[in-house]
């Protein structure tokens, strides 16, 4: 029989942080689905917009994979605007707002909608490398 996941060590960590591992691994192994929310379009956050083709994503997820780590809390200093900026500049290809918080949900990240600005969004992100 093949194991789902690898025994997670809980010794000093958080509930948070031993769900975020397990559900990492489910995801990995393509047994847990994320769900993007209905109100997210190509431009962020909003009542309506052009749809997202979460078939386009790949290079997109593909360089958070790589290049964003995750912390435990939502980080305030830098929202999914400015992002789309950093991975359009190392990728050289467009990145709508609505595209790279689709990429971070399906990675796994956490989010939180900007209040001042409601097609934006904040992440649980440590560092860009």
């Amino acid at each position: 029989m093949k194991k789902l996941i690898t025994l997670v060590s809980t010794e000093g960590k958080s509930k948070e942080k031993i769900k975020n591992e397990v559900k990492t691994q489910l995801r990995e192994k393509g047994l847990l689905k994320s769900v993007l929310p209905k109100n997210l379009f190509k431009n962020g956050f909003a009542l309506n917009g052009d749809k997202i083709d979460i078939n386009l994503l790949e290079n997109i997820r593909q360089f958070i994979r790589i290049n964003f780590k995750k912390r435990e809390t939502i980080n305030y200093l830098i929202g999914s605007y400015e992002l789309k900026h950093i991975v359009e500049r190392r990728t050289k290809e467009y990145v709508s707002n609505g595209e790279l918080i689709s990429s971070m949900i399906l990675e796994g990240f956490d989010y939180k909608i900007d209040n001042k600005n409601q097609l934006n969004a904040y992440f649980n992100l440590t560092k860009v490398k």
